[in-house]
């Protein structure tokens, strides 16, 4: 796999981690994630680390096990502000790939 700071390492980690959970290697599944996280942190790449903190959370559901899944106390704040905020980044960029921009 490429270099832990590439975010392509971190997005190939997260989707190979929400693959093997949609196939129910769960153990699997959770390694992949949290290397994922791990590798995102390390290029600074928040959509991919929301990304995979969104199926990590979907693995504890499957699982029936949300202990450790999300942060708690201030740590839970800059989490989810982060995520949201990646997530919304994330999202216009689609947009802006996907949607021509329009010039009149």
């Amino acid at each position: 796999m490429a270099d832990k700071q590439d975010p392509e390492a971190a997005w190939i980690a997260a989707v190979r981690g929400a693959s093997e959970s949609d196939v129910a290697h769960y153990t699997a599944a959770s390694g992949w994630l949290d290397m994922a996280v791990a590798r995102s942190e390390a290029a600074g790449d928040e959509a991919a680390r929301a990304f995979a903190h969104a199926f990590q959370g979907r693995l504890g559901l499957l699982l029936m096990d949300l202990e450790g899944t999300v942060p708690t106390g201030s740590a839970q704040a800059n989490w989810l502000k982060n995520s949201l905020i990646a997530w919304v980044s994330s999202e216009n960029a689609q947009r802006s790939a996907i949607l021509p921009s329009s010039s009149m």
